[in-house]
Order: C-alpha cells, then structure tokens, then sequence
C-alpha cells in the first residue's frame, strides 16, 4: 500500500479542512512528521487508520471522540485518503458517528457513522471531490467498505498496526509477547491454515481408531453376552454339548422317517382301488347325460335335410334380386332425364325472354349516340376559353396572395399581442413564486431536521420490538432445552438403571451354589437377579440416552447464552432509546409534507431576473404596434386584387354560354364523353352475349328430351327382364317342395350344414365310447370292497407329523451349534481385527499425537510451520539490527520449557559482549527500540515476500528515536538513521514521526505540524 493523498477535516487537533500530499515525500524515499509533543503528529495516523479501517490507531478508543474541539458546530469530521496498490488507486470516504447541528430549533442531532470507496485509477488525487468521486466499489453498510478495504491490502487493522504503521509502544508488543500471543500475530499475517488442516485429519483419524479399537473390543463381549457366555472357553464348551444334541436329534430323525414310509405305501394301495370305484360312478354319470340329448340332436337332423333343399334355390333367388336393382336403378335415371329437360326447357325460355327485352331497348341508345355527339361539339367550345381562364387565373393567384399576407399579418398582430400578454403574466407570476419560494426553502429546512429525528426514534423503535421478539424466542427456546435436558435426565438416569439390572442378571446366570459371586463374594446367594437375555438393546438404550444427554446439554448451553446476549441486546437498545425524544409526527407524515413542499419548489422553478422580464415585455409591445400596421397596408392590397378577379370571370362566363354549367370545365365534360360512350358500349356487348345464351338453351333442351325417350325404352326392357327371372325362381322352390316361408327359415341354416353335421357325428361316438366306459368299470369293481380311506389318511398323518416335529428338533439342534461355531468364528475374526487394527494405527496415533503438540516439547505442527517463517523474520530483522547495535546484539529463538502452554516461538538477545542469551527484557530503552523497530522491518520484508496480495510500499515509525544516544555518545541514532536511509532508498518508502532536533537535521523532507490556540495546521517541508 503506497498513501497518495490525505484530506483530514475536523480531526484531532486539526479544525479546519487541512491536505497531506504524500507524492513529494514518496518521491524523497525517507521523509519526517515533526511537531511538538501534543501538537498532532500522531493523529495524522489515527486519520489513515480509521480512513481505511473505521477504527483509530489505539483500539478500544470512540470513534467520537475523534471529533475536533476546535471545529465549528456546523463543519463535519470527514477523512479522505487516497493510497495506491501496485497500478491501481484507490479513494476512501469516511465520517464518524458525530453530533451536527439540528436543522429546525435548538439542540443536535446525531450522524451515523458513513464510508464510501472507489476506484480512482488514472484520476488525479487533488480534483476529486463529491461531485466527481471516482467508480463506487462500495458504499451503504461501514462493514462491507470495510471487508472491501481488507481484500484490497491483503490484512486488517491490527496487522496494519504491526508491519505498516508502527506507533508508539505499539511494536515493542511483538517483542515481548509469549508463543500465543505472537502465534495469534503471525497466523494473520502468513497463511498456515494448511497445517492446521492437516493436524485436525490427522487427530480426526487417531481419535477415529481409538474409538474403532473400543468398539470392536465392546462389540466382541457383547455378543458374547447376549448368547450367555462369558468368555470365549465357555463358547467352546457350549459348541461341544450341541454337537452331541444334533447326533442324538439324528437318530430320532430316522425311526420317524421308517415309519412314515409304511404309512404311506398303505395309504397309496388303497388310494388306487378307490379310484376304480369312481371311475364306474362317472361312466354312468356320463352315459346318462348323453342319453339326456337324443331330442335335441333329431331336431338338428331335420334342419340339415331342409338346409339342403333350400341350398338348390339359392342362385335363382339371387338372378331375382339382381334383375329387381336394375329396374330401381333405371327408374331412378328415367327420373333424373325428365328433371334435366324440364330445367332445359325452362332455360331456354329464359334465354328467349331476355333477348326480346334488350332489342327493345334499341331506340333508347339511339338517343344516347346523338347526346354523344353534342357533347363532343362542348369540348371544341371548351378548349376556345383557354385564353379567358388564364386570365382568371392569375386574378385568383394575386388575390390569394394578398389573403396570405393579410393573414400572414393578422397571425403575427395575434402572436404579438399573445406574446406581450405573456410576457406581462410571468412577470407578475414570477413576483409572486420568489415570495412563495422563500417560505418553502424556509419550511424544507425544518421538516429535514424533523424527519431525521423521526426516522432514528421509528428506527431505535423497531428495534426494540425486534429485539424483544428474539429475546421472547430466545426465552422459549431456553425453557424448551431446559425441558429437554431435564427429560434427557431422567432418560438417562432409567437407562443406567436398567444396564446394571442386565448387567446383574448375567452375573446372576453365572452364580454356582457353593462358590463366591463375582461382585461381593458370597457363598450363597438366595435371591439371584433375572434376565439378562438383552444385553444389546440394553447396552444400545443405555447409548443412545448418554448421547441425547450430551446433545441436550449442548443445547441447554447454547440456549442460555443466546438468551443472555438477547437480554443485553434488548436492554442496550431500550437505553438508547430511551435517550431521544418521541415526535410530534411519524416520518411518514413528515416525509409526505416534505415531498409536497419540494414538489411546490421543484413546480415553482428557479428564480429567474425580473429586469430582464421587464424589457422583454417592452420588445413585445413595441412588436404589437408593427404588426397592427402591416395589417393595414395588406388590407388595400387585398380589395384592389378582388376588383381585378371580378372583371375576368365576367368575360369568361360570356363565352361560355352554349355550354351547361355542369359541364364547363374539362374533367366534368371528359367524364360525360367517356360516360355515353360506356354505356352504348355496354348495351351492344350485352344484345350480343343474349343472342348467344339463346342458342346454346335451345341445343340443351333438344338434348335433353331425346335422353329422357331413351330412359323411357330401357326401363321397360328392364321391367320384362324381372318378371322372367321371378317365374323360374317360383317353379324351382315348387319342384324342391319348399313353401316361401320354409324357404326363408331354411335359408339361415344353409351356411352351418357341415357344423350341424359334425356335432351329429360327435354325439354318436361319445355315446359308444360312454357305453364302453361303464363296461370297463363294471368289470375293474368285480368282487371288490371299497377301502376306507380316511382311516389310512389319518394314520398317514400321523406319522408325517412325527416326522416334521423330529426334523424340526434336528434342525434347531444344528442351528444352535451352526450359531455358536459362528459366534466363535465371528468374535475371533474381530479380534484379530482389533489387533491388526491396533498395530496398523499405532503410526497414525503417535504421528498425530506428536502433530498436536502432546510430546514433550509442546510444539504443533502449525507453530512448527509458523516457526519456520519466524525464523526468516529473525533472520531479516537482524539483518536491520545488527548495523544499528554496532553487531553486538542478535534476536534468536529461546526453547520454552517452564508452563503447560504452548511452546516454540520465545524470543530472546544473544549478546556479543557476554557471548550469552539473555532475555529481551532486560534490554534498555534505547536497545528496545532497536530490537522492536528491527523486527517489525524484519517482519515487514518477509510478509510482503511470502504473501503475493500484501504490498509494503511504505511504513510508517512512531517516536521511540529520543531513547537513542547522540553522536557524541555512543553514536546509536545515527546508525538507526543510517539503516532507515539504506531501507527507503532500496525497497519502500519510510516516514518518521518525531520531535527530536537531530532527526529533524537528518531527515529534512517532510511535514511539521505547527501547534495553535485554534487548532493545528499542516505544513509540507520538501
């Protein structure tokens, strides 16, 4: 960050607007900020500062308190700075929350604390201002300009406090300060959060095996437990005694299964000769049935016999059919001819009439050729006139130009006068707006101020509601987790009654008379705890509830933090609003009457001249008089041009005379002309079309009348045809004995004789084979008895039931040992696991546990990391350092081994002249400042080169030279100097804020700040 411009208004010492123009000094590389103690050196920092950050150099300190003592009540604090990053620059705005002036009435009011930033690249500093501020980046919320500023410099305030602006007492903190507290200085400035990454996975990890190893070990016990063992020999023992049981289970098996065998081959025997019995009853059943259709069947016989006589008649019947639509068709087309001829002779008797009408029209056009011929002898008059209309013509062209000026003059006479009328109404109209104006401006003012007012107590207002809604939620949601937590309690508390009840009743499973119980010893034990044989579900309850617990603990602890920061929020906001006064209006009121009153003022306009409102009226009247003269003048002109249009059109209405009047001019007369010669056009065109239309009638109807005689012979023929064909159907359906209703209800079945014929043939071969069946049977049944079946089903039962409870015995049996040898494979599998689980995290645990800083030397991987970049401050601070001590003192690093807290950044002076470390607090005054001033370059040189976005064109020194010896001492200060002309000639630019001479003679260039009873002023010294 390179300062370009610095504009400080009503700040500190400073009362008045005073400039601080950094080119010249950046130019010189090394400058001076000298001035008396008290004068207001340092507040040029406290300026940058809070320009940049919102804040002032020392924390803690009111920002209202920055404001001047010494400013009028009415001229605002305000700070601009104008600073450069690399090719860019930037210009930041701000103002502290302050008290102005109220607008209307007594007293003040309060101003928020604003700030704006933009981008000014390629403008020049000293030209900008509010109207012409640059590109906005940000403006509104102080935090975003604020986040915005902090993204632009790469660090905040407090490390901008640390490597760019040194102030007093300030940069001796870093020297001095343990591992945590210069761990919380260099994490902001070097990027280690890799590191930090890094140990958290790796801790994760460890902690992830750890509890993997517990897990598995609980889970093995458990199931363990859940299938009554204690240990892995009690499961072996177990797996033995089922294995007997599945033998002896075995043997059971098969005497069963002899048994149901015997049962079953009785029972398949007699299965057999019962079926013989049925298969006699359903042959007589079917047989039966056949019979039962004899009646049905010589029905069908009798309809095949007439289906087959009604078959031979069928395509005399069709012949019939086909000789019956063509009669139909042709009656129909007989029909339609005598309808075309009668429509044809109706036409040409149409035809016939019309062309009588028009030729009796002949006469009529006759009379049409002559007006033709009159109208034609019009236009050779017409065209003799030429001469006279011209001369009207140019008659009528002057008067009309005498009309135009005339009213060409009586416009403007009207302009004139309106214009004079105008100017004479906005004078007067502007006399009164400047009267009204002063009121409103007056009004404008006050309501400003009490819209302001209004607008802080509705907004301190709404605060307050909302703060005491979220101190309500806030309450509820503080008794919901007490709830929760209370409920998560007793949860707990049954839970944990419940694991030991479970845990006991194992125990119980345990106890052997004779021998001592596990838990107090006792040879007898008289009233053992029952159960046991839900292990798993207990231990998992007893989990869950110890985690609801933790997670409603959570809860309450959140809730009642958040409850505590709701009720010191709400009781900020009361106070404050309890210090401003309620208005006599809401601001909407007050905003409504404000924007009418503009509106007012905006529709009255700008104050306009009254002298120059005065002597345009008098142009305009004087305009008035011109006009009204030139009226006059046109009014002769126009009566001489009518006198002249009078006589023309006499003379031309005189050779005019033969002709009518609605015929003098040429379009009208060409219109007649063309008119009577359309017409007779017309009517020959229409005589001939009629005469055509009359012949092409006749030829229709003559065409007409000999298709309709046609029609007439072939229907007759058609009809003789018919009668034929009708004769020799009714003699064949006679030979074939079939009456005409025998015929028709035959004639359905003609297409299903070969189905009709095909069921009869079926039922006489289900009837023989019916018949054969019942002799079958009947021959299978001799000399049999019918066995009982149910008995032998019974018995069958019986012992199939035997059997299924012996192999369900069997199978439990094996089971019970396929799950104990399963348990025993499982929980060994899990074991080996955990050990080579906890051989394979062994590394993983001891890596993390040294990562976190748990070993001996107390040091993590990110201080490590954080060291690493220490010791290249160390190396560059005492690259400052030694020139300016003579090489006698060098900042190491010291090991840290006293206390429990974090080790691995200390800080101490190796001394030449003792050839010993020693602490750097033993340092003097002088040597402190050294070692303070070295280390913070040091730091400086190495933050700007490891982190790309921070630029460290300039810093800024802070007193501290007068604790040095003079030349005529030791020499110190100038070797301090000497390191500081060296650094700002090589890489940045250094500024100095001191008040001692020798400084001052060293380091010319600059700027004093000259002390006054009425404030401070800023003078540049280059």
């Amino acid at each position: 960050m390179k300062p370009i411009y610095l504009v400080i208004q009503a700040f500190g010492p400073f009362a008045g607007r005073h400039v601080v123009d950094f080119r010249h000094a950046l130019d010189c590389g090394l400058f001076g900020i000298y001035g008396s103690t008290g004068s207001g050196k340092s507040s040029i920092f406290n300026a940058m500062t809070f320009a940049l950050f919102g804040e002032a150099v020392k924390e803690k300190v009111d920002n209202a308190s920055l404001r001047s003592h010494h400013a009028a009540p009415n001229l605002p604090t305000q700070v601009e700075f104008v600073f450069a990053i690399g090719d860019h620059q930037y210009r930041v705005a701000r103002s502290p929350e302050q008290e102005r002036p109220a607008k209307r009435g007594g007293g003040t009011t309060s101003e928020p604390h604003r700030a704006r930033l933009f981008d000014v690249t390629g403008k020049p500093a000293e030209a900008l201002n509010d109207e012409a501020p640059g590109s906005l980046i940000a403006e509104g919320k102080v935090r975003d300009v604020n986040l915005k500023v902090e993204a632009l410099l790469g660090y905040k305030a407090e490390q901008f406090r640390q490597i760019v602006l040194l102030p007093q007492g300030r940069f001796e903190t870093f020297l001095t300060a343990d591992t945590s507290q210069r761990m919380g200085i260099l994490r902001e400035l070097f990027d280690v959060s890799l590191y930090r990454s890094i140990t958290e996975r790796m801790k994760e990890r460890a902690d992830d095996a750890e509890k993997e190893v517990r897990r598995q070990r609980d889970v093995c016990e458990g199931l363990l437990q859940s299938a009554g063992f204690t240990g892995m020999d009690a499961l072996a023992i177990g797996i033995e005694e089922a294995r007997k049981n599945v033998e002896l289970k075995l043997e059971e098996l098969t005497a069963c299964k002899a048994q149901g065998a015997a049962a079953f081959a009785a029972l398949q025997t007699a299965a057999q000769q019962d079926k013989s019995f049925q298969q006699y009853a359903a042959a007589i059943s079917a047989l039966n049935g056949l019979k039962q259709k004899a009646d049905a069947f010589a029905v069908k016989r009798e309809r095949v016999s007439s289906a087959r006589k009604a078959q031979t008649l069928v395509a005399f019947d069709d012949q019939v059919r086909i000789e019956q639509k063509g009669v139909a068709d042709l009656a129909e087309a007989l029909a339609n001819a005598r309808a075309l001829r009668s429509a044809a002779e109706k036409n040409y008797a149409d035809r016939e009439k019309a062309h009588a009408l028009l030729a009796g029209r002949k006469d009529e056009f006759e009379q049409k050729r002559v007006r033709e011929r009159d109208l034609l002898k019009h236009r050779e008059t017409l065209l003799g006139t030429a001469a006279h209309r011209d001369e009207l013509t140019s008659a009528i062209a002057a008067l009309d130009a005498t009309n135009t000026t005339l009213d060409a003059g009586t416009r403007a006479a009207t302009r004139a006068r309106d214009e004079a009328l105008r100017c004479q109404n906005a004078l007067d109209a502007e006399r009164g707006n400047q009267v009204q104006r002063a009121g409103l401006r007056a009004s404008i003012a006050g309501l400003n101020a009490d819209l302001t007012a209004a607008l802080t107590f509705e907004t301190k207002s709404r605060e307050i509601a909302t703060a005491k809604a979220g101190l309500t939620r806030q309450t509820a949601a503080f008794d919901d987790a007490s709830r929760s937590l209370e409920a998560a309690k007793a949860a707990m508390t049954d839970a944990e009654s419940a694991l030991f009840r479970n845990h006991a009743a194992l125990l119980a499973g345990r106890l052997i008379d004779g021998k001592p119980c596990l838990v107090c010893g006792s040879l007898h034990h008289p009233s053992p705890a029952e159960g046991g044989d839900e292990s798993e579900r207990v231990a998992a309850d007893y989990e869950s509830a110890r985690e609801k617990l933790r997670v409603a603990q959570d809860h309450y602890d959140r809730a009642s933090v958040a409850r505590a920061t709701a009720q010191a929020h709400h009781a900020q906001i009361a106070r404050n609003l309890a210090e401003l006064k309620a208005p006599a209006q809401a601001s909407t009121q007050l905003r409504d009457t404000l924007q009418a009153a503009e509106a007012s003022l905006k529709k009255l306009g700008v104050d306009r001249d009254l002298a120059v409102l005065e002597a345009t009226l008098g142009k305009a009247q004087a305009a008035v008089a011109k006009a009204d003269s030139d009226i006059e003048a046109a009014r002769q002109a126009r009566d001489a041009a009518e006198t002249c249009k009078a006589l023309a059109n006499q003379r031309l209405e005189q050779a005019l005379t033969s002709i009518p009047n609605d015929l003098r001019n040429s379009p009208a007369l060409d219109r007649a002309i063309d008119e009577a010669k359309r017409a007779i056009q017309q009517y020959d065109a229409s005589l001939r079309a009629a005469e055509e239309a009359k012949d092409k009638a006749k030829e229709a109807f003559i065409a007409a009348d000999r298709d309709a005689t046609n029609a007439e012979s072939n229907l007759a023929e058609a009809r003789r045809k018919l009668a034929a064909a009708q004769s020799a159907f009714d003699e064949a359906r006679a030979a074939a004995g079939l009456s005409p209703e025998a015929y028709q209800a035959s004639k359905p079945f003609i297409a299903s004789i070969e189905a009709l014929e095909e069921d009869i043939r079926r039922y006489a071969t289900a009837v023989a084979i019916a018949s054969e069946d019942v002799r079958k049977a009947e021959e299978a049944t001799k000399d049999l008895n019918r066995p009982d079946i149910d008995a032998l089903k019974k018995a069958h039962d019986g012992a199939e039931q035997a059997q299924k409870f012996a192999d369900e015995a069997c199978h439990d049996a094996r089971h019970v040992l396929e799950t104990r040898e399963k348990l025993q494979k499982d929980v060994t599998a899990r074991l080996r696991h955990v050990e080579k689980l906890e051989a394979e995290t062994a590394p993983v645990r001891e890596l993390a546990r040294y990562m976190s800083g748990k070993d001996g030397a107390k040091v993590d991987l990110e201080t490590f990391a954080i060291g690493a970049m220490f010791d290249r401050v160390l190396e560059a601070a005492n690259a400052r350092m030694r020139p300016m001590t003579a090489n006698r003192y060098t900042l190491v690093r010291e090991p840290e081994t006293k206390g429990a807290g974090r080790k691995g950044l200390g800080l101490c002076v190796d001394d030449i002249y003792t050839g010993r470390t020693r602490p750097t607090s033993t340092l003097s005054g002088g040597e402190t400042f050294i070692a303070a001033l070295a280390l913070a370059l040091g730091l400086s040189d190495v933050v700007e080169s490891t982190n790309g976005a921070i630029r460290l064109d300039t810093i800024f020194i802070d007193e501290g030279f007068g604790s040095l010896d003079a030349d005529n001492e030791s020499g110190t200060l100038d070797r301090v100097l000497t390191a500081l002309h060296n650094l700002a000639g090589q890489t940045r630019a250094v500024g100095v804020i001191s008040h001692v001479p020798l400084v001052r003679q060293h380091i010319p260039n600059g700027f004093e700040i000259v002390p006054a009873a009425n404030g401070s002023m800023i003078e540049a010294r280059f």
